[in-house]
C-alpha cells in the first residue's frame, strides 16, 4: 500500500526496510495485521524528536490575491499551528512452561504460537487507543474520538466533520471515514535504539529456561519473552477525515436504517476535504456493516458495491472500502453539539 511519501509507510514496510534488524518486528506485525484491519492500513512516521513528533496542523489557507502589472502583492502564509504528538509505551511478557514446550518437536514454532494471543491482545489495545485514547491520560495518546467529539455547523471547525445520526440511549456506535496519509493523519513511532517499526522483541531465555514463581509459592521452568510496542497518532489535517456518531444499534437492523446511513455517508463524504492526499477507509462495527451488505444484496443501492481489495471481496461505499472492526465500541456516549 503506497502513501504520498517514502517517509510515511505501514509498519510492515518499515520493518522490511530494516532487513535482518526487523525480523522479529515483521513476525509481530504480521500477527497484528490479522488482529485488526486498522493496524494494517495505518501508516507511520518515525518521530523527529525521539519519542515525540513535532509537526504542524492545518488551521486555514490563503485566499489568494489579484494583481496588476508592476504591482506587488503582500506576502501571506498558511495558517497552521505547531503541535507535539506523543507516543505511548506498551509492554507484555510471555511465560510458557518449559515442560509444555518440550512435548513439541518444533519448540520454536510452538513457543511462537503460544505468544500469538499476547501479540493479538497488545495490538487490539493499541488500536482501541487509536479510537478512544484519552488526551488527559498521560500514559496514552489522544485517539480519534478525543478530536472528533462534538458536532458543529461551522465549516472551519473540526466538529463540522462530525455528523449525528440522531440516536440516543446506551447502545450507540460510530462509523469513521479516515484518510491516512503523511499530510492528513498517520501513526508515529519513536526513534529509539533497539526498536524496529516501534516494536521490540526480547527473548530472555534464548538457550535455557528460567525458574519462575507460580504465584502460589512454587517454582517451575519457563521460557520468557518480552514484547514492547511504542506508537502514537498525529492528526495534521482534520478536514480529510470524519465521523458519523450516535448510531443507535437498538433501533438498527432494517433496510430503511441502512438507507438513512448511506444518506449520512453521502453528506459526510461531501464535507471531507483532501481525500486525494492519502488513502480513505471507512470503519464500522460488524453489526453496521452487516446491515449495509444486506441492503446491497436486496435493494441494489448504487452507492454500495463489492470490489476486490488486495485479493479479497470487500464492500465499498463508492470507491472507499468499508472494514468492520471490533475495536469500535457499541456502548459509546452520545455526542452533542460543541
Amino acid at each position: 500500500m503506497a502513501y504520498t511519501s517514502e517517509q510515511c509507510m505501514t509498519l510492515m514496510d518499515i520493518a522490511k526496510a530494516a532487513g535482518d534488524d526487523g525480523k522479529w518486528s515483521k513476525e509481530f506485525i504480521n500477527i497484528g495485521e490479522k488482529a485488526t484491519p486498522e493496524f494494517e492500513h495505518m501508516p507511520h512516521v518515525v518521530c523527529n524528536a525521539v519519542t515525540e513528533h513535532k509537526t504542524s496542523v492545518f488551521l486555514g489557507g490563503s485566499a489568494g490575491q489579484f494583481k496588476a502589472f508592476y504591482e506587488g502583492i503582500k506576502p501571506t502564509k498558511m495558517q497552521r499551528s505547531t503541535i507535539t504528538a506523543k507516543t505511548a509505551m506498551m509492554e507484555e511478557e510471555s511465560v510458557v512452561d518449559a515442560d509444555l514446550i518440550d512435548l513439541n518437536d518444533n519448540k520454536a514454532a510452538f513457543r511462537a504460537s503460544e505468544d500469538e494471543a499476547i501479540i493479538d491482545g497488545m495490538v487490539q489495545t493499541y488500536i482501541q487507543n487509536v479510537w478512544y485514547g484519552d488526551k488527559h491520560d498521560d500514559k496514552k495518546f489522544p485517539g480519534f474520538s478525543a478530536y472528533y467529539n462534538y458536532t458543529s455547523d461551522d465549516k472551519k471547525d473540526i466538529g463540522y466533520n462530525v455528523l449525528s445520526c440522531g440516536g440516543t440511549g446506551n447502545k450507540l456506535t460510530s462509523m469513521y471515514m479516515i484518510t491516512w496519509g503523511d499530510t492528513t493523519v498517520h501513526g508515529i513511532i519513536p526513534k529509539v535504539k533497539g526498536y524496529s517499526a516501534g516494536v521490540q522483541v526480547r527473548d530472555d531465555t534464548p538457550e535455557k529456561p528460567d525458574r519462575v514463581d507460580d504465584g502460589n509459592g512454587g517454582k517451575y521452568d519457563a521460557y520468557r519473552t518480552v514484547y514492547k510496542l511504542k506508537g502514537g497518532l498525529a492528526l495534521r489535517d482534520w478536514r480529510a477525515s470524519g465521523r458519523l456518531c450516535n448510531i443507535n444499534l437498538e433501533e438498527f437492523g432494517t433496510s430503511e436504517d441502512a438507507k438513512n446511513l448511506v444518506d449520512f455517508l453521502i453528506k459526510l463524504t461531501n464535507r471531507l476535504k483532501g481525500k486525494n492526499k492519502g488513502k480513505t477507509f471507512i470503519y464500522c462495527p460488524p453489526e453496521v456493516l452487516t446491515v449495509l451488505e444486506i441492503q446491497q444484496r436486496h435493494f441494489k443501492n448504487i452507492n454500495l458495491t463489492t470490489k476486490d481489495y488486495d485479493g479479497t471481496p470487500v464492500t465499498h461505499f463508492r470507491n472507499y472500502p468499508i472494514f468492520s472492526t471490533d475495536m469500535l465500541m457499541t456502548t459509546e456516549e452520545q455526542v452533542t453539539a460543541g
